[in-house]
């Protein structure tokens, strides 16, 4: 079985969006990042007044446990779902190969001589007049 590469356009289609659609979700990530540590260099002295007041200590503290606990439950969960897939699924050998390709069915298919085929599989350098294909 020769593979010739092409594909069929709505997968070309699905894959271009998913790439796209991941390019922007870790662009955003980044800019979000940098937003978020330019404001606090220009806002730390007003962050510090406001959370570390004597008054909204408690806040600050129930904030924290909750941004904590919240962050314990996704690393669990993330952590309970990889190692259930790595058991389900991480030892399964579901590749399907191609069968070996003869150096007579290459001929046959680009319709040239055995010998051209040989040496083009085994010369470091080739020198195309034509395209072949």
């Amino acid at each position: 079985m020769l593979i010739d590469g092409r594909q069929k356009r709505r997968i070309k289609v699905v894959e271009a969006i998913i790439t796209l659609l991941g390019w922007i979700y870790i662009l955003g990530f980044f800019i979000y990042t940098a937003l978020t540590l330019i404001l606090w260099y220009f806002n730390l002295n007003y962050i510090y007044n406001e959370l570390f007041y004597m008054q909204n200590i408690f806040d600050t503290l129930k904030i924290i446990s909750v941004t904590i606990t919240a962050a314990m439950v996704a690393f669990v969960i993330m952590l309970g779902w990889g190692r259930y897939n790595y058991q389900k699924f991480g030892h399964l050998d579901r590749r399907q190969f191609p069968k070996k390709v003869s150096s007579e069915d290459i001929a046959k298919y680009f319709n040239l001589s055995i010998q051209q085929v040989d040496e083009l599989q085994s010369d470091k350098w080739i020198n195309l007049e034509k395209t072949i294909v």
